[in-house]
């Protein structure tokens, strides 16, 4: 990382972990591992993170585990994702269908920010101090997903988490186990599709202060529909709520631009409060201070699909422009069925 700009990232870094609050508003509950909160696959990112209604195998394993059960073989899965400068994190899961077992998948994300220098303060000037501090966190889990009949599949994720914080002269680290399940229903030969889910339902095993903190818990549901005279096109609509915070709007679009081998996925999501100081500022009553409050806005992406001797590969690209608290974001991700 750049050294004149190792004391505000590294600063950032700390905030997150040693307050653990990820608040949106005051009235936001007390909680811990913000990072289970962000997007890590491209293709939810590209859509704002609409994406709990969308068929997306394997990739279903960070948002719906229940849309894994579309795996008809094996699928491997791999990202990257931009957080701040010097920090990134990504995903690995594999998928293998079980037959009249269902689809089971082992899945890991890791976040880190490598080695940071630290940097004090003296006389109004940032001295470096030849010490270093890190911060890492991961997450692996065991999903499972089973068709229900022919229209309905349920889905359940269970995982581990572990997050450390090494500062000069003190270690930080805390653990936690948490559960995802899900719900993925089809109808209309999959045209249309619905899909709901709970995420980071748990409790926290350790953490450092030995106080317990809440874990990120959010309920989300979502729509996705393909119009009849226009099949190219899915139209996606997520609603989250993580507890204590505010209502989420995602939509977001997904549109064949050459022979189901490249499309083009966009969405933006906003809040509720957003929704509040959009009316307010139309009123002539617009608060200058306000900062957007979640963490994803406009987002935009590519997806590339081809076979390579037998093997499906799947390459998305996303970019999401703006975010509250963190700099602009890229995503790519691998997804290889065979």
């Amino acid at each position: 990382m750049n050294k004149n700009r190792i004391s505000i990232f590294f600063a950032a870094v700390c905030l997150l972990f040693l307050s653990s609050v990820y608040a949106q508003h005051t009235g936001a509950g007390r909680s811990i591992f913000p990072y289970l909160g962000i997007d890590y696959d491209a293709h939810s990112g590209a859509m704002a993170g609409a994406s709990v209604a969308v068929p997306n195998g394997a990739y279903g394993v960070l948002t719906n585990p229940a849309a894994t059960a579309f795996v008809k073989g094996n699928q491997v899965y791999i990202g990257y994702r931009s957080i701040m400068d010097g920090v990134w994190g990504g995903p690995v899961a594999y998928s293998r269908n079980m037959g009249k077992y269902g689809v089971f998948t082992l899945s890991m994300i890791g976040v880190t920010s490598g080695d940071i220098d630290v940097v004090e303060e003296k006389n109004g000037n940032p001295v470096f101090t030849n010490e270093t501090a890190s911060e890492n966190f991961i997450t692996g889990g065991l999903s499972w997903a089973m068709p229900v009949g022919e229209e309905l599949s349920l889905g359940l994720t269970i995982k581990g988490v572990y997050d450390r914080l090494r500062i000069p002269g003190s270690d930080y680290s805390a653990t936690g186990m948490a559960f995802d399940g899900g719900a993925f229903y089809s109808l209309l030969r999959g045209r249309l599709t619905a899909g709901a889910v709970v995420r980071n339902a748990g409790f926290m095993i350790s953490s450092s202060d030995g106080m317990n903190y809440n874990l990120p818990v959010v309920l989300e549901a979502g729509l996705s529909y393909v119009p009849r005279y226009i099949p190219s096109m899915r139209l996606a609509l997520d609603i989250n709520k993580e507890l204590g915070d505010y209502m989420n709007f995602e939509p977001g679009m997904q549109f064949d631009l050459y022979k189901k081998t490249l499309s083009l996925m966009l969405g933006y999501a906003f809040s509720e409060k957003d929704l509040q100081q959009k009316f307010r500022s139309f009123s002539g009553n617009q608060d200058d201070d306000y900062v957007k409050s979640n963490w994803n806005a406009l987002c935009l992406g590519l997806g590339i699909n081809t076979d390579i001797d037998r093997i499906k590969l799947q390459l998305d690209f996303a970019f999401q422009f703006k975010s509250s608290s963190l700099p602009p974001s890229m995503l790519i991700s691998v997804l290889l069925d065979y």
